[in-house]
């Protein structure tokens, strides 16, 4: 027997015949009798089709169901980037192996590819506390020690096999280079390369189990003029590590004469101080956006990383300068072996346009090569010279061992000499 509850039988009532009245019982008792089987046989007939249409709307139900999750996850997603929208896409979008940024700031040594540099744009807005806790783990401490002293500075890591970037002028003067982590751990680093016209360096460690965390670097390009920023830094040496300061971005595109290197430098400011040199100036979504490496000293001269009783006005190299120097920077530096500068800049001369070496490094390749004091290179595989950056742009298109031919004047002579050149140890 077809079973089905009141509702369905209340909702759908069944009309009976009507009973007409006849004087003869029996008759009309018997007609009662007839009636009552074709009810019963209709009340089971509407029976079957009423649970045939609870049946589909009840599927019908668990369809809009479905259909109305979508919709609140839909819904979500446009209320402010909502949870809703972030738990959507954690549950059914698929990874993409393009993506270049760790967001947390933390290693994932299972999706970085190694000396791969994280750029990226956009992004959310964030505390100045989260900014902190996502960045100030690749912020680093960079020491020099040499016989005469030694110097402190600050450093970012940029990729989870090591590289770290830094100022050129906090490791100038050569020495032991080590680098500190947040927990206190330091390990030995060496000068990969460097490139003074922006005063920027590449130092690699290779213990990489010391790393914490890999900066994400964002777009300076995209900065404004009054935008929010943050600096983080070792300012004044090892005892102040890790330092933060805020400020805004006091103008970009500042063009500034720093002991004889004019740069176009991000102003701000944030505070920057002796040991800032080579921190990271981070944007409000936790970006870094520059290098820090000068501010006004007290004489207004524009000086690396020092200066006293003048206060917020601080630089930083924009990274979008940065960024595409870093990978010819990964090759390690390529040594010639002279010091010299342009032969035009020496007053009361006769030189041709050139490179006047006024050193040559002993056991260097220049001296292999057989350049002397006074000569001039006029030009380098094949391309006229007239500045060391001139020698620099072409040494980075080389590897250790090329070898490359060298025209130079000597006492008016021309001498054609051939220079191997030899990585930096």
């Amino acid at each position: 027997m077809n079973e089905f509850n009141n509702d369905d039988l209340e909702n759908n009532e069944i009309e009976g015949n009507e009973i007409v009245e006849n004087s003869n019982l029996e008759e009309t008792e018997l007609y009662n009798e007839a009636t009552q089987i074709d009810v019963n046989e209709n009340v089971q007939e509407q029976g079957n089709i009423i649970k045939e249409e609870y049946k589909k709307k009840k599927e019908k139900k668990n369809k809009n169901g479905f259909f109305s999750i979508i919709a609140v996850a839909v819904i979500c997603a446009f209320i402010g980037g909502g949870m809703g929208s972030y738990l959507t896409y954690s549950i059914f979008e698929k990874p993409s192996n393009n993506s270049q940024v760790n967001t947390s700031g933390l290693v994932n040594n299972n999706a970085d590819t190694p000396s791969t540099i994280k750029t990226v744009s956009g992004g959310e807005e964030m505390s100045v506390t989260d900014i902190v806790s996502k960045v100030s783990p690749a912020v680093v401490g960079i020491s020099v020690t040499t016989s005469d002293g030694s110097g402190y500075g600050s450093g970012v890591v940029v990729t989870s096999d090591g590289y770290i970037l830094t100022n050129y002028h906090v490791i100038s003067t050569g020495g032991e280079i080590k680098v500190k982590f947040s927990d206190g751990k330091e390990v030995a680093a060496k000068l990969v390369n460097q490139d003074t016209g922006y005063d920027i360096a590449l130092l690699k460690i290779d213990n990489t189990s010391s790393i914490i965390a890999v900066a994400e670097l964002g777009d300076s390009d995209a900065l404004n003029v009054g935008e929010s920023v943050v600096a983080i830094g070792n300012p004044l040496g090892e005892e102040l590590y890790g330092s933060v300061t805020q400020g805004i971005v006091s103008a970009i595109n500042r063009e500034v004469d720093i002991e004889g290197l004019k740069m176009n430098l991000i102003q701000t400011d944030a505070a920057i101080n002796p040991g800032n040199s080579g921190g990271a100036l981070i944007n409000s979504k936790g970006q870094v956006v520059g290098i820090t490496n000068a501010k006004i000293a007290s004489d207004g001269q524009s000086m690396f990383g020092t200066g006293t009783s003048v206060e917020g006005i601080g630089f930083a190299i924009p990274i979008n300068d940065i960024t595409p120097k870093i990978e010819n920077l990964m090759k390690p530096m390529l040594m010639i072996g002279i010091r010299g500068g342009a032969s035009s800049d020496i007053p009361n001369s006769n030189y041709p346009d050139g490179v006047y070496v006024s050193e040559v490094t002993e056991y260097g390749a220049a001296e292999r090569a057989g350049l002397k004091v006074g000569d001039i290179i006029t030009k380098m595989d094949g391309v006229s010279v007239k500045s060391i950056e001139d020698i620099n742009n072409i040494k980075a298109e080389h590897n250790s061992g090329d070898k490359i031919k060298l025209v130079v004047d000597r006492n008016g002579d021309t001498i054609n000499l051939d220079l191997v050149l030899q990585e930096v140890n």
